[in-house]
């Protein structure tokens, strides 16, 4: 099965942006297997496979604009994944919310939009107003968790303060106060 963190038949992602793409192997009783190394995987359309950081049965893969697949096959089982990549100027807004901690700290999560949905992107090239304000933790777009980022920021001092995140040539601020 594909750890999947999209809504949706298939994933949006941005073009150019690595992505790894992960499943789950299991046995005939529906229990995961042990073990990685089991799956092959092929990659169609306008994917094609790239050098990143891969854990388990995956395979990182790149796109350009258009329609791609990825299979996953071993002995008894298959499955074929599509999936759609879209330029930068598909990219229609950066959803972006915050909430700030009582510990004081800023929860800030941006998820790009395209007319089709949520778009996973590579993460957010961050801009603080105040060097005070600093960048504490970054979970960047991943197939497995969600097209959007989660960042937490650390609001070090009374006041009110603008946090920017750019990506795909698009920016959106949010502010903050302590």
């Amino acid at each position: 099965r594909p750890n999947r963190g999209w809504n949706g038949s298939d994933p949006i992602v941005l073009e150019g942006e690595p992505m790894t793409f992960h499943v789950t192997t299991l046995d005939g009783s529906g229990k995961i297997t042990k073990g990685d190394g089991s799956v092959d995987f092929a990659l169609a359309g306008t994917l094609r496979p790239t050098v990143a950081l891969v854990d388990g049965d995956a395979i990182a893969f790149v796109g350009t604009a258009g329609a791609g697949s990825i299979d996953a096959t071993c002995p008894d089982a298959a499955l074929t994944q599509s999936v759609t990549v879209v330029p930068a100027s598909a990219i229609t807004a950066l959803n972006m919310t915050e909430q700030v901690q009582p510990n004081d700290q800023a929860v800030v999560t941006v998820v790009p939009q395209s007319a089709g949905g949520p778009v996973y992107t590579g993460g957010c090239d961050w801009q603080v107003s105040d060097p005070s304000v600093t960048l504490d933790a970054d979970v960047t777009p991943r197939l497995d968790l969600g097209a959007g980022e989660v960042a937490v920021f650390n609001v070090n001092r009374p006041g009110s303060f603008t946090i920017s995140c750019t990506v795909a040539g698009q920016t959106t601020t949010v502010d903050v106060s302590r």
